[in-house]
């Protein structure tokens, strides 16, 4: 009976570091859709900024 118990104790322990494993994979791979989502608005931002540039410059040429 004994074994049994230090067998199912084993089996636990096991089962919790394959979930400990598995959220480890998962944070990383939420990390690396952080890291895009935020490569994404920094480019967004730069978009933004010269869309807003070159009109600028168009209402400028326009009243030059």
């Amino acid at each position: 009976m004994q074994e049994l118990d230090a067998l199912m104790e084993i089996l636990a322990d096991l089962e919790l570091d394959t979930d400990v494993q598995r959220a480890h994979h998962q944070l990383q791979g939420l990390e690396a859709a952080l890291e895009v989502f935020a490569d994404l608005e920094l480019d967004a931002d730069r978009n933004q900024r010269a869309h807003q540039d070159l009109q600028e410059l168009r209402t400028a040429q326009e009243i030059g």
